[in-house]
């Protein structure tokens, strides 16, 4: 386990080298620049660690986080709370570097498993991408992992690309593409073909409603889409039927964000209550002034959980404020300094 002070160089020395890498600040009205991460909570820490790194993450460290501060722990709409967290890096240091903030609550702990179905509001699943999706599918089997079907192929992002879906040890679903232009590429250290995120997706229940809002905290739609999956897509990610109407809408750097209104089956379930409920309820957007575009998003009423926090201890190099898009799904803007 690190101390402090190692935790604290090694997140500045993790920062500058994503910061460094980027392109120039994006100079429109609200600061937002990329999507950092996805928040994936597991019930057996150890088990998924090492499922993760199966597919390819690395730890990039490993912390305890004790706050007990209400005033630091309502940054995150919970009371005084414990965790186990690991943000684990992908490809990291290259142009496709992507991190999940795996996380097993200590106290409190909620043992609810994650959304069965990945028509469910919020944030269905983890949508990542690789450039041999055959290998990856014999490596996974013999891992023992469970396919929902055998690859089908899709459209998007480009045409006769190929898909799977699985699940993590908890049940969080995870879809691997393998993009139609895609060159192989050289292995993970696990041995995967994984290559980073193809797309944050995000379940809404009025499209028009969540296109304007997520438009409005900085994405740009760059296509629209409504499909009519055929049987083996419906199958292949678990359904007994297939429509939905789509964007693909883009931050100025980083992979996309898919918006996605399920017209076929609807699911009228909500996003998960709180922030300590095993799956994905949550995930990081970069900003370049957190404070301007939180008096922004306020002006246009968005309500956030608290003022902007910078939390106590090893986490310092940061600030954050939490808030929900228009079905309650949890959007955290992080400013690094």
């Amino acid at each position: 386990m690190l101390n402090k002070r190692s935790v604290f160089i090694f997140l500045s020395l993790v920062m500058w080298q994503v910061l460094s890498s980027c392109t120039p600040p994006y100079t429109g009205h609200i600061n937002t620049q990329y999507i950092l991460h996805a928040n994936i909570n597991c019930s057996d820490f150890e088990q998924s660690k090492n499922f993760y790194q199966m597919l390819g993450f690395v730890p990039l460290m490993e912390i305890d986080v004790d706050v007990s501060d209400p005033n630091e722990a309502v940054g995150l709409n919970m009371p005084p709370y414990q965790l186990h967290a690991a943000p684990m890096g992908l490809r990291y240091g290259t142009s496709e570097s992507y991190v999940i903030d795996l996380i097993k609550w200590i106290d409190p702990y909620d043992p609810s498993p994650p959304y069965a179905l990945i028509n469910h509001l919020g944030l269905s699943r983890l949508s990542l991408k690789t450039t041999n999706l055959d290998a990856d599918i014999a490596l996974l089997q013999a891992q023992g992992v469970v396919l929902y079907a055998d690859p089908v192929t899709i459209n998007r992002p480009v045409e006769n690309s190929r898909l799977v879906v699985f699940t993590d040890p908890d049940g969080t679903l995870i879809e691997l593409v393998e993009p139609g232009d895609a060159v192989i590429g050289t292995p993970n250290a696990s041995g995967t073909y994984i290559s980073g995120a193809l797309q944050t997706s995000v379940n809404c229940s009025n499209y028009e409603q969540s296109k304007s809002f997520y438009e409005m905290i900085g994405f740009v739609t760059q296509a629209e889409v409504e499909e009519m999956g055929s049987p083996e897509l419906a199958t292949a990610v678990g359904l007994p039927s297939y429509h939905v109407r789509a964007s693909t809408m883009a931050l100025p750097r980083g992979h996309s964000l898919n918006l996605t209104k399920w017209e076929d089956p609807y699911d009228t379930s909500t996003p998960y209550g709180m922030l300590n409920h095993i799956g994905i309820p949550r995930f990081a957007i970069v900003t370049n002034n957190l404070d301007e575009d939180v008096s922004i998003l306020r002006d246009q009423g968005v309500e956030f959980y608290a003022d902007p926090i910078r939390p106590s201890g090893s986490f310092g190099i940061f600030r954050f404020a939490c808030f929900e898009d228009p079905d309650g799904t949890v959007i955290e803007l992080v400013q690094y300094f």
